[in-house]
């Protein structure tokens, strides 16, 4: 994997806004369509995604 693809998913711990941006990339060296993080407990939902797959994951996290 390259160092560069690396060294922002780190950087993500620190900016949590930058992930759209690694599961695009991340999803171009799949050839999928993008990419999703999805945390859950009783009280607390928690994701972000690539645009892609934006809209379909805010109907989903809704139910």
């Amino acid at each position: 994997m390259d160092q560069r693809l690396i060294d922002r998913i780190y950087e993500c711990a620190f900016a949590p806004g930058l992930w759209p941006g690694v599961l695009d990339e991340l999803a171009q060296i799949a050839d999928a369509r993008g990419g999703l993080l999805f945390a859950a407990n009783t009280k607390v939902v928690n994701w972000t995604a690539s645009a892609n797959l934006r809209e379909g994951m805010e109907r989903f996290a809704a139910l």
